[in-house]
């Protein structure tokens, strides 16, 4: 998949949050996302900062940073190159990928992630 060899090229970030999206230290995760794919997250501190450390169903990891939202919770990478983008509100999440070669746009990878058992 592109986003995944984009994600091993690049300093990632990937993010999804816990049932109430509070992005608790030490909380954990697991999502089930449409097209039967699957997230795990993990909550805690990166310097001081929230942060949620993604795990994909492939198996690849990305570590993000809190990031400053309107609404629900929103994590990311601090960087001008791509990343991956953790929303979380409510009991549903997304992760996207965003482009730094594309200004920066957005595009859903995985959609209406709700609470799974196990995390």
């Amino acid at each position: 998949m592109r986003a995944t060899a984009l994600a091993l090229r690049l300093p990632l970030a990937a993010c999804l949050a816990p049932p109430d999206t509070t992005g608790d230290a030490a909380t954990r995760a697991s999502f089930a996302c449409d097209g039967g794919r699957s997230v795990a997250v993990a909550y805690g501190t990166d310097a001081e900062t929230p942060s949620a450390t993604l795990t994909f169903d492939t198996g690849e990891t990305a570590l993000l940073l809190a990031e400053p939202t309107d609404r629900g919770k929103r994590y990311g990478w601090p960087s001008d190159g791509t990343t991956y983008v953790f929303l979380a509100e409510g009991q549903t999440a997304t992760v996207l990928l965003k482009d730094g070669t594309q200004g920066g746009r957005e595009t859903p990878v995985l959609t209406n992630c709700t609470p799974s058992q196990g995390g």
